[in-house]
């Protein structure tokens, strides 16, 4: 009967060792979290703003050339002044801001370079958005918030050059820089 008992019991440790549940595992996979993040804003440049080509002899006060920034130049003669056309402008500066999507966009401008000429001074600088009404371009960061759409939205710039007296030389190009700037 011992003999018996001691099968039974191995026959018993045996079947319990087969059916006793163990923790298996299958290959681990590794999954990635990812997150691509992009300013994804530009600007372009389109244009320079394009005063024309004029005449100015200097009077009593100072003139002014007012180009918008939808296009066309408004002259102020001064007193005893004289200010005359002979090139048309050509356009308003223009740049291109594209952004992925609709956002709200810090947008500035700032005169890094005056026109080296002292009787000559650029200033006044506006803007418009695709097209809209002028609107005074700050320069300093957050003050002016425009809503961009998922396109390429498109920016005119103007300003103003006001004379002093005759530039020196009067004849030649004068050239300022208008540096722009959008952010998040």
């Amino acid at each position: 009967m011992r003999h018996n008992t001691l099968r039974l019991l191995a026959c018993a440790m045996a079947i319990g060792a087969v059916t006793v549940p163990f923790d298996t595992y299958a290959q681990p996979v590794n999954v990635d979290a990812v997150l691509i993040l992009s300013s994804a804003i530009t600007l372009t440049w389109v244009t320079d703003m394009d005063f024309g080509e004029w005449l100015f002899l200097a009077g009593d006060d100072a003139s002014s050339l007012l180009l918008a920034p939808g296009g066309g130049i408004t002259p102020t003669t001064g007193t005893n002044a004289t200010l005359v056309e002979i090139v048309a402008s050509a356009n308003a500066g223009g740049v291109t801001l594209n952004t992925p999507g609709a956002a709200d966009v810090s947008f500035f401008g700032t005169i890094t370079t005056q026109i080296p000429d002292t009787n000559l001074t650029l200033g006044d600088l506006t803007y418009n958005l695709n097209g809209g009404g002028s609107t005074v371009l700050p320069g300093v960061t957050g003050t002016t918030i425009l809503t961009t759409g998922a396109f390429d939205d498109v920016i005119g710039l103007g300003g103003t050059i006001t004379t002093h007296a005759t530039a020196s030389p009067a004849d030649g190009t004068h050239t300022g820089i208008v540096e722009i700037t959008a952010e998040y």
